[in-house]
């Protein structure tokens, strides 16, 4: 009785003429959200991160997720990343235009 469950996904399918999230390097990500108001705070394990809205320090009801890098910690998947933005509420629009804005710094 080996049963194949049904993959469950977090994040909905993007439909074909969505532009496609890259994979992004922690420090430029953490600089990135930091323009939008969110922060990262420590955890116990160096490949974790926590975004918390709002402040460096968090608050109850504050929006908060903690997620993995790959890639030795240093790097996030676009998934991860699209789960991040969704948590937030962030515009996907106006995050690819922060991402564009930040190649040369």
């Amino acid at each position: 009785m080996n049963k194949k469950l049904p993959m469950l996904s977090l994040v909905k399918p993007r439909s074909a003429d969505v532009e496609p999230l890259p994979e992004i390097e922690k420090d430029r990500l953490i600089r990135i959200l930091r323009g939008f108001g969110i922060f990262t705070e420590s955890t116990a394990k160096p490949y974790l991160v926590r975004f918390t809205e709002g402040s460096a320090a968090y608050a109850a009801g504050q929006a908060t997720i903690e997620v993995a890098t790959h890639g030795g910690g240093s790097t996030f998947s676009p998934f991860v990343i699209e789960q991040i933005i969704v948590k937030f509420k962030l515009d996907r629009t106006h995050f690819l235009e922060a991402y564009a804005g930040s190649h040369n710094t």
